[in-house]
C-alpha cells in the first residue's frame, strides 16, 4: 500500500518547501501518526497530498482506528475523487478510491446494499484500479477480497445471482495478488482471514501458518506493525480454540 514517492517530487523539480512537507507528511504515515499526516497531506493542495491523504484515512480503517467508518471511508473518496476529477487516470487515485468505497461497502446493511447495488458500484471502481494499474498487486487482492466479501456477506447463492461474486475467483485473484507480491503482508492477512472465516474447520492450519509468518516478519511501517499486534491474539486464540472466527470475522467486516 506504501509508496516511496518522495525521489520522484524532488527529481520533478519541487521546491525545497513544497519536499519537507511532503516528507513530513509522508514520514508521519509511516510512523502511524495517520491524522497528523491526513491533515499536513491535505494542506499541500497538490494531487500528490490529496492521494496521501485518502491513503492515510484508508490505514486508519484498515486498522478500526476510526471512530466514525463510514464518514472516514466517504473523506477519503472525496479525496481521491478531486484528483480523478482532474486525472482519470491517477492509479493511486484510483486505487484509494476503491478501497475506500471497500471500506463504506462494510458499513451498510445487506439490504441496502442490494437496493442501492453497492456491491455492483465498488467492482466497477475495482475494476478500474485494474485499468489504471494493471500490474499492481493490490489491484488484484481488492478483486479477489471482493468476491469473498460478497460471498460471506450474502452468502453463495444470492452472491452468485445478484452479483456474479463466487468464492472461486476470490482465491484465484488473490492467488494472483500474492504472486505479484509475496511480500505484501495486508495482502496476506486480508486472504488469510477472509478464506478462514469462510472454512474455519478446514482452514485452521493454514491461518495459523500465515499468521506465524506475518507476525515474525519484520514490519516496514507503522501500518505492518500494528496489523502484527492485531493479528497476534486471533493467532492465540486459535491455539486456545476460544473465540478465533468472530474475531476474524470482526477484523474483516470492520
Amino acid at each position: 500500500m506504501w509508496r516511496k514517492l518522495i525521489l520522484f517530487f524532488l527529481l520533478c523539480g519541487y521546491g525545497p518547501a513544497y519536499a519537507a512537507s511532503y516528507e513530513q507528511a509522508q514520514a508521519a504515515l509511516m510512523q502511524g501518526e495517520f491524522d497528523q499526516a491526513y491533515k499536513q497531506a491535505i494542506e499541500l493542495s497538490s494531487t500528490e497530498g490529496l492521494v496521501l491523504g485518502a491513503e492515510a484515512l484508508n490505514a486508519k480503517l484498515l486498522l478500526g482506528l476510526s471512530k466514525k467508518p463510514s464518514k472516514t471511508a466517504k473523506a477519503a473518496m472525496a479525496l481521491a475523487d478531486k484528483v480523478l476529477q482532474q486525472d482519470s487516470t491517477n492509479a493511486e487515485a484510483q486505487l484509494q478510491y476503491a478501497i475506500a468505497y471497500g471500506f463504506y461497502g462494510r458499513q451498510v446493511s445487506p439490504f441496502k446494499a442490494w437496493r442501492k447495488k453497492i456491491p455492483l458500484k465498488i467492482l466497477a471502481e475495482i475494476d478500474k484500479a485494474r485499468i489504471t494499474g494493471p500490474m499492481d498487486a493490490r489491484t488484484f487482492a481488492l478483486l479477489g477480497a471482493w468476491h469473498l466479501s460478497v460471498v460471506q456477506r450474502a452468502g453463495r447463492k444470492n452472491a452468485k445471482k445478484l452479483y456474479g461474486a463466487n468464492e472461486e475467483d476470490g482465491l484465484f485473484y488473490f492467488d494472483q495478488a500474492r504472486q505479484a507480491d509475496p511480500t505484501d503482508m495486508i495482502i496476506l492477512a486480508n486472504y488469510t482471514l477472509m478464506r478462514y472465516v469462510l472454512h474455519p474447520k478446514i482452514e485452521e492450519t493454514m491461518i495459523k501458518e500465515n499468521l506465524q509468518m506475518i507476525i515474525t516478519a519484520t514490519p516496514q511501517n507503522a501500518v505492518e506493525g500494528q496489523l502484527q499486534s492485531q493479528l497476534q491474539p486471533i493467532l492465540s486464540a486459535l491455539n486456545e480454540s476460544k473465540g478465533a472466527v468472530s474475531m476474524a470475522k470482526d477484523f474483516i467486516t470492520r
